[in-house]
């Protein structure tokens, strides 16, 4: 994250009185961040010009500092062309709020020992922490030449909201990313978003979670490139993947909300009046997939229940993609595949909030 120094905070350390030493190791502090390249660190001129000059301050402090001061020309570039938002930090004896709200951190009010919390490494909390995997194969082809640092916590699916709450104990930098659960753009939110959410929101951090424009973060893959991947696959995995491509032609969000690992069942999409049936019954009814319209025709004959799948489901599929992606063993080329523009609507959202929460400087070496 890019965390703006406030003149208040050399304003407070040269007032030369009984704070001053805590001054000293905030800066200290901040130095450290910077040499380690956790966030982007940036302030005026000035401030950076009497830190790197103030004897007070270790020589590695200073040299930090000094370096921060000549790389500002670069960095002005850089925050130009990104949407990162600014934690500011202040130092305002008068001032008894912090400023969670408007992004403004008074260290003033903070003790000490504390102070370490709001300069960790980024944390951000998934669901599943092989989710990041998919992640990485979309900052590869999108985030585009910005150094990003933050370290994976696994959530543990519906435990994810008790496990930014421990982790923020610790750590104010912590963000999730959370899939919706939504089978169609009308249904509400799964109770792992909404429990973090709400979470964050009590916490006057609800900038610190994204809950993906999607029902998961496999619907960030693009369907052309899964269809390769079954090319030499046995015929039954291949229709879903196909109904998705041929569906995305008349409701072209369809790869976003289709799912993948369970499908649908017959009673969705022909008995239950919700929004599932809403947005998928016309689109199974007029699929020229062969094999789909074959179960629908004896679902119709009465051979097949109310309970058994339109078709079926493309869970293992998914755990070979992921499992090849853990290992090294495939890459997903985005930019070799169309993608349509609600996918790369909902993937453009997902890159500007990685940039936003862990665009960071390079480590310094002092």
């Amino acid at each position: 994250m890019i965390i703006k120094i406030d003149d208040s905070l050399l304003d407070e350390l040269k007032k030369n009185n009984n704070n001053k030493q805590k001054m000293l190791y905030i800066f200290e502090k901040i130095a450290h961040s910077i040499i380690c390249g956790k966030h982007l660190i940036i302030a005026n001129r000035d401030i950076l010009d009497y830190l790197s000059k103030n004897i007070e301050l270790s020589c590695h402090a200073r040299a930090a500092f000094k370096k921060t001061l000549n790389k500002l020309p670069y960095y002005g570039v850089m925050l130009k062309n990104s949407e990162a938002a600014r934690l500011i930090f202040k130092s305002q004896p008068d001032d008894n709020q912090n400023f969670i709200e408007n992004h403004i951190i008074n260290l003033f009010n903070i003790a000490q020992e504390n102070i370490g919390k709001y300069l960790k490494t980024s944390s951000l909390v998934l669901e599943d922490q092989d989710d990041m995997y998919i992640y990485n194969e979309i900052l590869n082809s999108f985030s585009g030449n910005i150094r990003l640092c933050y370290k994976i916590i696994h959530g543990g699916g519906e435990r994810t909201h008790e496990v930014c709450k421990s982790n923020l104990v610790q750590n104010f930098f912590t963000f999730s990313i959370c899939d919706s659960d939504k089978k169609t753009p009308f249904c509400g939110l799964g109770d792992t978003s909404k429990k973090a959410m709400d979470f964050f929101k009590k916490n006057y951090l609800s900038g610190n979670i994204h809950v993906l424009n999607c029902h998961e973060v496999e619907n960030l893959l693009p369907p052309k490139f899964m269809l390769f991947m079954l090319l030499h696959a046995r015929p039954e995995q291949k229709p879903p993947i196909e109904f998705v491509i041929e569906s995305m032609k008349v409701q072209e969000d369809a790869c976003l909300y289709y799912d993948y690992k369970e499908g649908h069942k017959f009673q969705q999409i022909y008995i239950d009046n919700g929004n599932i049936k809403k947005f998928w019954e016309k689109l199974y009814n007029d699929t020229s997939i062969i094999q789909i319209k074959s179960r629908i025709q004896e679902y119709e004959n009465n051979k097949l229940k109310k309970s058994d799948l339109v078709c079926s489901k493309s869970s293992t599929l998914l755990s070979s993609l992921k499992h090849k992606l853990k290992n090294g063993e495939l890459s997903i080329p985005y930019n070799d595949f169309q993608i349509d523009e609600s996918l790369k609507s909902t993937i453009d959202s997902l890159v500007i909030f990685f940039r936003t929460w862990f665009i960071a400087s390079k480590p310094i070496s002092i």
